[in-house]
């Protein structure tokens, strides 16, 4: 999904990333998984001056998309608790996107 696309057509957006990430969360909980990865992205927070975004910034979606991402990751957030892991795609100790490891262990 990206922006344009979540604007022309926020039903599939929304059935892509609050729907899609709901399934994988059944599929872990069926599955007694403890831990799963999820990326959530810096559309969350809309526009923003503070880049790297701290996770201590309220979130403010200005585009579906974000907002759908927001709502897949608070749904994330009723399966287990959350944990920091580094960025995949910023220079060592910064944060270009919110990356979250999400434990499940409130499951088992």
């Amino acid at each position: 999904m990206n922006v344009r696309k979540s604007v022309a057509d926020p039903s599939f957006d929304a059935r892509t990333n609050i729907e899609g990430t709901i399934n994988v969360l059944e599929a872990a909980r069926r599955a007694s998984a403890r831990v799963i990865n999820v990326s959530t992205g810096g559309a969350i927070y809309g526009d923003t001056d503070t880049v790297p975004t701290p996770e201590s910034v309220d979130p403010v979606p200005e585009a579906p998309y974000g907002q759908s991402k927001y709502c897949a990751e608070r749904y994330v957030r009723l399966y287990g608790k959350p944990v920091r892991a580094p960025s995949s795609d910023g220079p060592a100790g910064q944060w270009s996107t919110v990356r979250a490891r999400i434990r499940l262990a409130r499951l088992a």
